[in-house]
């Protein structure tokens, strides 16, 4: 019984010392840094999401995580794993020799991978192209001609069109 009336004194002691010490001061409330990932940075991405010019169709969502830090004079601003999210701009596949088949592609939102927070961003379009070419023998509709396909993990890389800011506690450096 004795033992109970010490733990129950010992917590109460700490809170009361907790209380007196939080009325003397308040808390610090940490402080934060901002940087800005400027225009015309490179984001280098692995594709999660294939696209192709005969398979995808305009306003398709699409992913990416990137894989390679964003840092600024020696800060990591956005670690490399983060998610990048985007849409199909355009697809057309090539149905006739002399077609080009054509898909293009930006993202527009990037989540930070630890914290789940996002920010808006505006990538360039990417615009990728190829030509027809000759038929393949036995083929029919755009399986007979050339197309663009990127599969789930091909590289792709696009740039920022507008800067955005990250912010970053103090005690994170």
């Amino acid at each position: 019984m004795n033992a109970k009336r010490f733990v129950c004194g010992v917590l109460l002691v700490g809170l009361a010392t907790t209380t007196g010490a939080q009325a003397q001061s308040p808390p610090r409330r940490p402080g934060f840094q901002d940087h800005q990932v400027p225009a015309g940075t490179w984001l280098f991405l692995e594709l999660r999401t294939p696209i192709a010019s005969d398979a995808s169709q305009p306003s398709d969502a699409i992913r990416g995580v990137l894989k390679s830090p964003l840092t600024s004079d020696g800060v990591e601003l956005v670690p490399s794993g983060a998610v990048v999210l985007g849409t199909v701009t355009e697809a057309a596949p090539a149905l006739h020799r002399r077609d080009r088949a054509r898909v293009a592609f930006r993202f527009h939102v990037l989540e930070h991978p630890a914290t789940g927070s996002r920010v808006s961003i505006r990538s360039e379009t990417r615009v990728l192209e190829v030509e027809g070419g000759k038929k393949i023998k036995d083929a029919e509709g755009a399986a007979a001609f050339n197309q663009i396909r990127l599969k789930h993990g091909d590289d792709v890389s696009v740039s920022l069109r507008e800067p955005f800011l990250v912010r970053i506690p103090e005690a994170a450096k």
